[in-house]
């Protein structure tokens, strides 16, 4: 009997080491193939720069989910991707589309990046609903922005498009107006103070940190000691404009508490990227204040920069240019709306020097108060764009009625 059951449980072990061996088999053979359809598709990706087929990755997506995309055709739609839906920015490169996906409040988000990429290279897709990123802030752009405007109303299968925009720096933005008549585009959401936002069809929009620094901004933040004595009052590194306010600030360098400032000039404008753009960022982390002045529009990048770094904005509060009040609370309604704590001053000569020196007089504590409460707004101030972006797409793109 003990020789018949040691047999047995020998079969029984042969049985299941054989068993164990074609399943390790079988899983090696799909591992291979799909690692195969996965260089090959890559190999697709790669060898044509103006790819139009993008492989999806499946452990993003919730398959129940509503599929809406998102084509950041103006590269301004980062902050949207990365600040407040909390996503993945995609690797990218030039003359090819990236992507990334996340699943949120019931929707499948499909982040989709190109850069230098005309309509005529636009992926193929099945889904109703698309969100477009365009950069339209001067006449050059616009002819871009309209160009995948005209061609994404050409689709037949796309019934709800949802825009955000760079609105013009003039906040004129003519070339918008034909286009929230039609029935496709549900909603807008648009940067910088403008008369023609109504919050029904078109929403403001913060400007946001620079697109080509924010990856940096992210990884500045994460070294941040926010409790620690910053080395600077305040900080200004911009272009100077003869007979602005800007140069007002300038001539501070010379008054006492200014001279504990960081000041950097040029006489013209350059795009901070890569190591530059890091030092910039470096000198607002290392300041309790960045005074931030008019430029060509009230609102600049700057003040985003500065509130993610806990760097106190102290904002000129003028409108400019003058059209550019969509509220009587402009500029920087979003701002002043949600009680940003930050400082706005109408005269950077008259005022700024006082504020200068009365924040000077603060103790370390007051003002490592002052930071923690900015830097906790700001995530607050995240979570309610999070949520009137969700509420809105919600709306406008499974609503039948809209």
């Amino acid at each position: 009997m003990q020789i018949r059951c040691f047999g047995y449980y020998k079969n029984m072990r042969v049985k299941k080491f054989l068993l164990v061996i074609v399943m390790c088999v079988g899983y090696g053979i799909v591992s291979l193939y799909t690692a195969y359809i996965m260089l090959k598709q890559r190999e697709e990706n790669h060898s044509a720069p103006n790819t139009r087929v993008l492989s999806r990755d499946l452990n993003s997506v919730n398959i129940s989910a509503k599929h809406v995309q998102i084509w950041d055709v103006g590269n301004i739609g980062s902050y949207l991707w990365q600040d407040i839906l909390q996503g993945k920015l995609p690797n990218t490169e030039r003359n090819r589309w990236s992507q990334s996906a996340l699943t949120l409040q019931g929707f499948s988000f499909w982040y989709r990046q190109s850069h230098n990429l005309q309509p005529k290279h636009a992926p193929h897709f099945i889904d109703d609903c698309l969100i477009l990123a365009i950069d339209a802030h001067d006449k050059s752009t616009q002819q871009n922005a309209k160009a995948w405007m005209d061609y994404t109303l050409g689709l037949e299968h796309l019934l709800r498009i949802g825009l955000l925009v760079m609105g013009e720096v003039t906040c004129e933005n003519d070339w918008l107006q034909p286009y929230l008549k039609l029935e496709k585009i549900k909603f807008v959401f648009l940067m910088y103070d403008s008369p023609i936002i109504d919050n029904k069809k078109v929403f403001a929009w913060p400007l946001g940190p620079t697109p080509e620094g924010n990856q940096d901004l992210q990884e500045q933040f994460k070294s941040l000691d926010i409790s620690a004595p910053r080395k600077y009052t305040c900080n200004f590194i911009g272009t100077i404009y003869p007979k602005t306010s800007r140069q007002n600030i300038m001539d501070l360098s010379n008054d006492k508490v200014a001279q504990k400032c960081y000041f950097a000039w040029r006489n013209r404008f350059v795009q901070t990227q890569g190591k530059q753009s890091f030092s910039y960022q470096q000198v607002i982390s290392d300041s309790d204040l960045t005074i931030s002045p008019t430029c060509l529009n009230s609102e600049c990048f700057r003040t985003y920069e500065a509130i993610a770094l806990g760097s106190i904005p102290v904002i000129e509060d003028i409108v400019l240019p003058k059209n550019c009040n969509s509220t009587d609370s402009a500029p920087y309604a979003l701002l002043k709306k949600s009680k940003a704590p930050v400082m706005f001053i109408k005269n950077f000569e008259k005022d700024l020097p006082t504020f200068l020196d009365e924040f000077e007089a603060l103790s370390s504590y007051q003002k490592v108060r002052k930071r923690l409460s900015l830097l906790k707004w700001y995530i607050g101030f995240k979570m309610d764009l999070q949520k009137q972006f969700i509420s809105i797409v919600q709306e406008r793109f499974l609503n039948p009625s809209r």
